[in-house]
């Protein structure tokens, strides 16, 4: 598969102390890098 490049915004409020662990973690799930 070859590589796709994004530039993503994502605005709002955080609802939790963990969003930035499982944000990492739903993202290494999906095999998503940078």
């Amino acid at each position: 598969m070859p590589k796709v490049r994004i530039h993503a915004f994502i605005s709002g409020r955080v609802q939790s102390i963990n969003f930035r662990f499982n944000t990492r973690r739903v993202a290494q799930s999906l095999g998503l890098t940078g």
